[in-house]
């Protein structure tokens, strides 16, 4: 049954899992309504507990085959969640969901994870293949990888394959959601990356790619009206809606300076007739992905089209973590990139100084893909940097003086 912390007192002082391996734990036994919940960990009424550097794999659950959470909240990080499944197969009636299963007011940090190849099965249905979100589980997911998790349809009714939403909003923020799909391809599965139902969720700055569904290759809103920001939603293919499926006339999602594959002509389903979303400064331009051999093939070409054509205007109520999934800058440049991805610019190299006893000459060599150089000092290392000059060239005059100084130069990109 893995490990349980159930209605834990909350006296305790916090609780740590962390560094270690959790395998082959086993929910999957229907004796009441928990027993079946969490096969690497459950938690229920209790939030003081932090998971993080810890390897989930062939874990199995009904529901929530590495973690589940019932009214808990705790943060899960740099975790990788691998190979587990939710679900029963040949049980009529049985269900599976989720491998991050959050229900009841369940409102967990959920950052730095890398989930993929899990996998959900259910004769009746099966929700979020990585995970699920329900009933006022307001959680943020942010600077994660979910990639090639999928849900094997026999029939059933499989709903949001890497992600469902269901009467929650949460902040979904700079995650990588690709390869995500419904086995056999294209068969019964709405919303390859997310399903909303009863959701008013913020998506921000995610790049959505390449996942597969029978309705909405990537979004499926039931009576939901997220707002999108920053997001790149392209390549994903369904029966109907390669990127977006509205299903009820209650679905009014607003998109806002998105890269969306088809633009405005995207929008598809029964929803379609009545929509009035906000649709302001998306583009459909391939976003020209390159791979600078860090492991993820997603980062944007210098001419990239999503480089600076973000905005932070409407989402001043989230808070934005300083820093990309790769741990580069988030506004490297102008503005905020589109997608999970900002864009690299290289620091100054060579970087040295020349001394002719009345000034300092520092230089450095010369980018072509640089338009300019701030130059930063301080009276400390470990003081505040103040900006001193933006230079175009590759060297910088400073007259010498009796105090000492520290420098630094970064690169502002063409």
């Amino acid at each position: 049954m893995g490990i349980r912390f159930v209605k834990t007192p909350l006296t305790n002082d916090t609780s740590e899992i962390s560094f270690c391996t959790i395998t082959d734990g086993n929910a999957n036994i229907w004796d009441d309504i928990y027993s079946f919940l969490g096969g690497g960990i459950f938690m229920w009424d209790y939030s003081k507990l932090h998971i993080k550097n810890n390897l989930f794999i062939s874990n199995r659950a009904g529901a929530g085959s590495a973690v589940a959470l019932w009214n808990s909240s705790p943060e899960i990080s740099n975790n990788i969640f691998r190979a587990n499944c939710s679900g029963y197969e040949g049980l009529e009636g049985s269900s599976g969901s989720a491998t991050i299963d959050c229900l009841f007011g369940s409102s967990p940090i959920i950052k730095n994870n890398l989930i993929e190849q899990n996998w959900l099965v259910g004769e009746d249905w099966a929700q979020g293949a990585a995970i699920r979100l329900k009933a006022e589980s307001n959680a943020r997911i942010q600077n994660n990888i979910i990639r090639e998790n999928y849900i094997i349809s026999n029939g059933n009714e499989a709903e949001g394959i890497a992600m469902y939403i269901h009467s929650s909003d949460p902040v979904i923020l700079k995650n990588l959601i690709y390869d995500n799909y419904v086995y056999p391809t294209f068969s019964l599965g709405d919303g390859g990356a997310l399903w909303f139902y009863d959701s008013n969720a913020k998506v921000i700055n995610n790049t959505i790619k390449t996942n597969i569904a029978s309705d909405g290759g990537a979004l499926y809103f039931y009576s939901s009206s997220p707002d999108f920001h920053n997001n790149i939603i392209r390549g994903n293919e369904a029966t109907v809606g390669d990127q977006i499926y509205l299903k009820d006339s209650n679905c009014d999602p607003n998109f806002y300076h998105n890269n969306i594959e088809g633009g405005y002509d995207c929008l598809y389903g029964p929803g379609m007739s009545s929509f009035t979303g906000a649709w302001i400064n998306n583009i459909d331009e391939d976003p020209k992905y390159e791979d600078q051999g860090n492991g993820i093939t997603f980062d944007l070409a210098t001419d990239s089209p999503c480089i600076d054509s973000g905005t932070l205007e409407y989402i001043s109520d989230v808070i934005l973590e300083e820093i990309d999934l790769l741990g580069n800058d988030r506004i490297s440049g102008q503005n905020i990139d589109m997608g999970a991805v900002e864009s690299f610019v290289k620091a100054p190299t060579n970087l040295y100084f020349e001394n002719n006893g009345t000034s300092v000459t520092l230089n450095w060599d010369l980018d072509p893909l640089v338009s300019s150089y701030n130059i930063y000092y301080s009276d400390s290392p470990f003081g505040e940097f103040i900006l001193l000059d933006t230079i175009t060239t590759n060297s910088y005059q400073i007259p010498v003086n009796e105090s000492i100084k520290f420098f630094y130069v970064i690169s502002n990109r063409n």
